[in-house]
């Protein structure tokens, strides 16, 4: 793999590192498709507040499963020819797409004090 320092470990061949490499590609697929299938049949007046729950979730978990990958390849996670780069990055600014995890914030507490 490109990156790195020359001379240092490559620390992906790490056994532990590529369990978490899998188990987090699992959770990242995992909270991307249970949202969008659970959103799909949603047509009621509210369906923008559940999906804006799934993207939360989601994002959430593409943040931390991002930063917890970059600290276990260490330097190697900021090249800009390791995926994690763009995850990483992708990551942070999927928080602030429309509608911005703030937004969807206040949309379910708007929600829950109408009920």
């Amino acid at each position: 793999m490109p990156g790195g320092v020359p001379g240092a470990p490559d620390r992906t061949a790490s056994e532990n590192v590529r369990s978490l490499l899998a188990q987090s590609l699992v959770d990242l697929e995992s909270a991307y498709l249970y949202g969008a299938h659970a959103t799909a049949a949603q047509g009621s007046p509210t369906a923008h507040v559940v999906t804006g729950k799934f993207k939360l979730v989601a994002t959430g978990a593409a943040e931390r499963t991002s930063r917890r990958l970059m600290k276990a390849v260490g330097s190697r996670g900021f090249s800009a020819d390791f995926p994690i780069e763009r995850h990483f990055r992708d990551s942070q600014a999927m928080s602030l797409m429309g509608p911005a995890n703030d937004l969807i914030n206040d949309r379910i507490v708007d929600q829950l004090l109408q009920d």
